[in-house]
Formats: structure tokens, C-alpha cells, sequence
């Protein structure tokens, strides 16, 4: 009996964000001028990996045997197990953010400018990996001889 599982998970995430915010502003003679650039970015990543391997075996040899007078008798009982699990699991999150904003601003002659950038970033990573490797081998070997000579 051979029993094998390969399990191979390669999970891969790319993320790249790029915001960017430009703004030229000329302006002339009595101006308000209010600016203002608000970003939320929430970014989340969750990872569920669950690999569970079960392995059952139920080996069993019964053998009656009723000899009478003169008899030979060979046994002989070769049980091979060989059970393997072999889990590769890569897993890869890779994040460019890249937030930009420009303001070129020439003004002349009463002006009042209020400019305000906000930027909110909220990255979560979760990862959740539960492997479980679970084998159950019985090997039971009943042997009933029971001579008789008549």
C-alpha cells in the first residue's frame, strides 16, 4: 500500500494603486479659491487556507488453518506502508501604493487660498492557514491453528 498526496497552493496577490492629482491654478483679483483632495483607500486581504490530508487503513488477515498428521506449512506475512504528504504552500502580497498630488498655484492681487490633502490608508493582511495531517493505520493479524491426528 502506497499512499501519496501532493498538495502545491501558490497564491499571488499584486496590488498596484497609483492616484495621482495635478492641478495648475492661475488666477487673478479678488479670488477665493478652496481646494482640497480627500483619499480613502482601504486595501484588505484575507487568506483562508485550510489543507487537511486523511489517510484510513484497515489491513487484516485472518487465516484458519486445520492440519492433520505430516503437513508443512509456511507462513509468511510482508505488509509495506509507505504514506507521504508533502505540502508546499507559497504565498505572496505585494502592495504598491504611490499617491501623488501637485499643486502649482500663481496668484496676484487679494487672494485667499486654502488647500488640503488628505490621504487615509488603511492595508490589512490577514492570513488564516491550518494544515492537518491525520492517518489512522489498524494492522491486525489473527492467526488459528488448530492441529488434530486421527
Amino acid at each position: 500500500i502506497k499512499t501519496s498526496t501532493h498538495q502545491n497552493i501558490n497564491t499571488s496577490k499584486h496590488q498596484h494603486i497609483k492616484t495621482s492629482t495635478h492641478q495648475n491654478i492661475n488666477t487673478s483679483k479678488h479670488q477665493h479659491i478652496k481646494t482640497s483632495t480627500h483619499q480613502n483607500i482601504n486595501t484588505s486581504k484575507h487568506q483562508h487556507i485550510k489543507t487537511s490530508t486523511h489517510q484510513n487503513i484497515n489491513t487484516s488477515k485472518h487465516q484458519h488453518i486445520k492440519t492433520s498428521t505430516h503437513q508443512n506449512i509456511n507462513t509468511s506475512k510482508h505488509q509495506h506502508i509507505k504514506t507521504s504528504t508533502h505540502q508546499n504552500i507559497n504565498t505572496s502580497k505585494h502592495q504598491h501604493i504611490k499617491t501623488s498630488t501637485h499643486q502649482n498655484i500663481n496668484t496676484s492681487k487679494h487672494q485667499h487660498i486654502k488647500t488640503s490633502t488628505h490621504q487615509n490608508i488603511n492595508t490589512s493582511k490577514h492570513q488564516h492557514i491550518k494544515t492537518s495531517t491525520h492517518q489512522n493505520i489498524n494492522t491486525s493479524k489473527h492467526q488459528h491453528i488448530k492441529p488434530s491426528t486421527h
